[in-house]
């Protein structure tokens, strides 16, 4: 749209127009109609008043009588939003219509001219109290409140204002389109060296909220260009849904998907207190695409193979896996995090039980032994709030949907079932209300697992 009025904008001044009968010709007209569209985009808060004011600046630059017309065009349309998003900008360009005009003869000013004057001298003073101003004001707040009714009945997405400038817009061949996910760089991403363009796209989002972020990318180790940008958009998003559909948009390919679990689990991990933002985002992904079910599995095992089970993940990967004597010390709200995680993933029935099928529970060391105490009790624990929330689901149901599963592989349901008895029952990290809780769930799911052995041997 900005660049169809440039277009006609161009086009008016190459035939030097002058006269202001002739406004609605040579482009004149075309201008007038998209500046006022651009206002109005601007009153609903598609686009934010950064376009405008630089539209503005465009204006005064130059105040022939086209411009005069269209600086009217957009005061009336949207001079009051204006003044109350930014009356410091608003100031700054009446100072520059003051300094343009001293450099004109005032004896050859014409009436318009003089009556955008008077009126932005208004705008300013907070005196626009023309009638025809007010019944657009009132009209627009009449439809704002029309949009937010229609958005409590149908899903609507709703996003913050497009921060996108003038200059953005006509350096659109060189630099892409920073707004639109996938198109900031001119090459498609066809190899992996050009992943580095995905750092211009992260760079251009925001420019104050951005560099903060990549700063912060850097500090957590975030060493790729495809990390650092999966970090900013998680970092950056309004809600765990605005997250994974701009995640999606980023269009990565199937190996640089697989970064994206990564760095969700990094920053779950690095947070002081658990944040289900990480685990919503998480349910999103495996809801999506069965292969971020296989990654978040292979995620575990890594997370394991830190807490010192060296024979986690299979044979072939445990020949490459270098053993030492020494086991790297993890924070402990990175293990309580990662728990409650997992515990939200399997619990939803995004995860299965299954994953843990490497896992040897008589030998499990000091670290993974305290994550799988956790793990453990915050399953049973959610079942119990799923229950209180959701009276059609009794805490049974749902631990039998999650213990069920091991059925299938008699090792690991007995595993889990002497780890149960022997650790989570008799764990001392959790206070006295939810240590009632706990073992009252794993009465339950002995229950559930002794009858499928039971059922299995009848069969």
């Amino acid at each position: 749209m900005v660049e169809e009025f440039e277009r006609y904008h161009r086009q008016y001044n190459s035939n030097s127009i002058i006269d202001v009968k002739d406004l609605e010709k040579g482009g004149g007209k075309e201008c007038t109609n998209l500046v006022v569209l651009i206002s109005e985009l601007y009153n609903f808060q598609v686009i934010s008043c950064i376009l405008v004011y630089d539209l503005v600046k465009l204006f005064i630059f130059d105040l022939n009588e086209l411009n005069v017309e269209l600086l009217l065009k957009v005061i009336r349309s949207s001079g009051y939003q204006l003044r109350k998003d930014d009356p410091t900008a608003l100031k700054e360009i009446i100072q520059q219509v003051q300094t343009e005009i001293a450099k004109k003869d005032l004896g050859t000013l014409g009436s318009r001219t003089k009556f955008m004057i008077e009126t932005i001298t208004k705008l300013k003073n907070n005196r626009l109290k023309q009638q025809n101003i007010m019944v657009n004001v009132e009209s627009i707040l009449k439809m704002k409140k029309f949009l937010n009714n229609l958005g409590k009945k149908i899903q609507v997405q709703a996003t913050e204002a497009l921060r996108v400038s003038l200059d953005d817009i006509r350096s659109v061949e060189t630099k892409g389109k920073w707004w639109l996910v996938g198109s900031s760089w001119a090459a498609n991403l066809i190899d992996d060296s050009s992943t580095s363009t995905i750092t211009q796209r992260v760079e251009e989002i925001d420019n104050s909220t951005s560099s903060s972020l990549l700063k912060l990318a850097k500090e957590q180790k975030m060493n790729t260009d495809v990390r650092r940008s999966i970090f900013v958009v998680i970092m950056s998003s309004e809600d765990y849904v605005d997250a994974f559909e701009r995640l999606l948009k980023l269009n990565l390919k199937e190996v640089q998907e697989r970064e994206i679990p990564r760095v969700i689990l990094h920053c779950c991990g690095n947070e002081k207190m658990h944040n289900p933002y990480y685990a919503l985002i998480s349910q999103k992904l495996c809801e999506n695409d069965h292969s971020f079910k296989i990654t978040f599995q292979y995620c575990l095992w890594d997370f394991l193979r830190e807490c010192g089970e060296n024979d986690i993940g299979g044979m072939e990967l445990v020949k490459n896996i270098q053993t030492s004597s020494t086991t790297e010390k993890i924070p402990l709200r990175r293990i309580v995090n990662l728990s409650k995680l997992y515990a939200l993933l399997i619990t939803g029935g995004h995860l299965s039980l299954i994953i843990l099928k490497t896992v040897s529970f008589p030998k499990l060391q000091q670290q993974s032994r305290l994550f799988f105490q956790l793990l453990f009790s915050n399953i049973i624990l959610l079942s119990n709030e799923t229950q209180s929330s959701r009276k059609s689901n009794s805490q049974k149901q749902i631990l039998f949907n999650v213990f069920s599963k091991p059925l299938t592989n008699p090792t690991l349901a007995k595993g889990i079932l002497f780890f149960l008895h022997n650790f989570v029952r008799k764990s001392e990290i959790l206070e006295q209300k939810e240590k009632e809780l706990v073992k009252v769930g794993c009465n339950i799911i002995k229950e559930i697992i002794q009858n499928g052995f039971r059922t299995s041997n009848d069969h």
